[in-house]
């Protein structure tokens, strides 16, 4: 599940989309659903230049076999990428990288969210390249940033986590407060190197709970409005 993991998270900052492409694009999304062999119309949306033969079984197996195979008649919107996204996955010492400069997300049926770029004047459905930078180190785990606020209204506040990379790079997490005082960050790195949540409330309390694979390695509340947790390693 990683590399569809990976597919969803896929974006850079640039736009190159020529006029009318995204329409032709839709119609062409729309045509592979609706062909005799989706299997096979589906495939061809995608640019799979360099993409190795082990991820071409995932996009058979996962992406195309369960993903998009599950629906009949999607609705097709474009939505624009994040101007703060990495286009870059790291996972177990492999750096994953898309083979197409991309413009945006194709959604089907309003969750379903696929990266695209263009090639060739056409839009396509990207594909990943993976290149081994650390092959030999350790296995990444699973790195979960908690948040936990208790109040009402909800606890307001701003953070972010830096986490290492198995390529040696950080990576900043955002703790995004979506209004109801909650919220987790996760992803699969080496371990969490620093974290810093603020609180700006001040009603309740705020919490911040950090796991690595099985391990909680920090766990601390706070209560004060303008309070600032931060955790070094």
């Amino acid at each position: 599940m990683k590399i569809l993991s990976l597919f969803l998270l896929l974006a850079i900052t640039t736009l190159s989309a020529l006029a009318g492409n995204t329409d032709r694009f839709a119609e062409r999304i729309r045509a592979a659903f609706k062909a005799a062999d989706k299997t096979v119309a589906l495939k061809g949306l995608f640019h799979l230049d360099g993409v190795d033969a082990k991820t071409m079984k995932t996009y058979d197996r996962l992406i195309i076999g369960r993903m998009l195979a599950r629906y009949d008649a999607p609705t097709v919107e474009f939505a624009p990428l994040p101007a703060d996204f990495d286009p870059v996955y790291v996972r177990d010492g492999y750096e994953f990288r898309p083979n197409l400069a991309l413009v945006g997300f194709v959604v089907l049926n309003g969750k379903t969210r696929l990266a695209y770029g263009e090639h060739d004047g056409r839009f396509y459905f990207a594909g990943v390249n993976g290149t081994a930078v650390n092959p030999g180190g350790p296995p990444d785990r699973m790195l979960q940033m908690m948040v936990l606020g208790i109040g009402a209204p909800p606890v307001r506040y701003t953070g972010h986590c830096d986490v290492m990379q198995g390529n040696g790079r950080l990576k900043r997490m955002t703790l995004e407060d979506s209004g109801i005082g909650n919220t987790t960050a996760a992803i699969m790195a080496q371990h969490i190197e620093s974290c810093e949540l603020t609180k700006l409330s001040p009603q309740g309390t705020l919490k911040l709970r950090l796991q690595e694979g099985d391990t909680v390695s920090f766990e601390r509340r706070i209560a004060r409005d303008r309070e600032t947790i931060t955790y070094r390693r």
